[in-house]
């Protein structure tokens, strides 16, 4: 299984990377290039997300190769920090999305070993890093000039100041905005990495399920599990107005009284239908018998919804017997302090009377 391919529809050709973390240290930049790469020959369109403050620039610049040497189009979008490498990588992309909160950076690159005194060959061997840098920062429309300024101040991009600078193609507008904008980036980088749980199922496509719940295909784990958890608020709000009514038409009939409103509410959780046939079922009663407030009619279940909840009851009882069989009580305790247990149990829970029998006579 790959380690960076989250999501692959072969529907639709379209893949999902991800690019979670440092690169040299916690993302293997020579593996995310040979999945990425392994992509091309059987997917269209990539979307890979980026969370992530730089990194190693020379082994980040193997992912810029696979991506520069694609025929998929590749589209990035920005969860929370690019920095640094991972801005260049971010760049390098067919399009850019960033997220409202997100931030990205920009620097000239250093040695790896900041202690080491420079000589000719390292400067200029830096100065042709830098200027390759500088042209692939450059390729979204900012002049490379400008990327060279911006690059030596080290400087840092809101949403609205990266796409004002021609470094991003659009912005994402979220519900976060808010929330998220005025996090340190350390604490957006973890926030957004804390919230990224990895799919384990490659053919799983989470594009389908944002279009089910009216998201956008780009939208991210966070935002489907937000609309998800909308949709459980909302079926349950209606739930819980369909039980009202129904209790208040028991009320209206007399089925439903002080005395058992509080079981009507279980009953309507574990088995809606029964619930809403026992609070409005109305049975006329013989010629002749007094009648419920006087009017000839009384309330009491039909014998197809006594039979259901006798059912249920039954059902209730066996999985208390059963429960009660696991408490760590066997058949020789039963048959010495409690006979009539089993006797129960072999009646409502015949499964679980024959593991105690099974269970006994294979300890003898």
């Amino acid at each position: 299984m790959d380690k960076y391919v989250d999501i692959v529809n072969k529907d639709t050709k379209e893949a999902t990377m991800r690019l979670y973390g440092e690169i040299g240290r916690q993302v293997d930049a020579d593996l995310f290039a040979q999945e990425l790469a392994a992509l091309d020959d059987r997917i269209d369109k990539i979307h890979l997300h980026i969370n992530s403050p730089g990194g190693d620039v020379i082994s980040g610049l193997s992912i810029v190769s696979a991506m520069r040497t694609m025929k998929a189009f590749i589209h990035v979008h920005i969860d929370g920090i690019a920095a640094s490498m991972a801005a260049v990588i971010a760049i390098a992309a067919d399009r850019v999305s960033m997220q409202d909160y997100a931030k990205l950076m920009i620097h000239n690159p250093y040695p790896s070993d900041s202690d080491a005194e420079m000589n000719d060959k390292m400067r200029k061997a830096l100065a042709s890093l830098t200027d390759t840098l500088q042209t692939i920062l450059s390729r979204r429309g900012c002049k490379k000039e400008k990327i060279g300024s911006l690059m030596s101040a080290e400087t840092w991009f809101t949403a609205d100041e990266a796409k004002a600078e021609g470094l991003v193609d659009e912005i994402v507008s979220s519900q976060r905005a808010d929330e998220l904008k005025n996090l340190t980036t350390t604490e957006l980088l973890t926030r957004i990495a804390n919230e990224y749980k990895p799919v384990n199922n490659n053919e799983m496509d989470l594009t389908k399920i944002a279009a089910k719940l009216g998201l956008p295909a780009t939208a991210t784990e966070q935002q489907v599990l937000d609309a998800i958890e909308a949709n459980r608020v909302r079926l349950e709000e209606q739930h819980n107005r369909l039980v009202d009514h129904y209790l208040a038409l028991g009320v209206s009939n007399g089925n439903v009284t002080d005395k058992n409103k509080e079981r009507m509410k279980k009953l309507a959780a574990a088995d809606f239908d029964l619930f809403a046939e026992m609070v409005t079922e109305v049975k006329e009663k013989p010629e002749g018998e007094e009648g419920n407030a006087g009017n000839g009619n009384t309330v009491t279940p039909t014998v197809q919804a006594a039979g259901r909840l006798s059912t249920a009851l039954e059902e209730l009882k066996g999985k208390a017997a059963g429960a009660q069989a696991q408490a760590g009580k066997d058949w020789n305790w039963y048959q010495k302090n409690n006979p009539g247990y089993l006797n129960e149990l072999e009646r409502t829970n015949p499964a679980q009377f024959q593991k105690l029998l099974d269970d006994y006579e294979n300890s003898l």
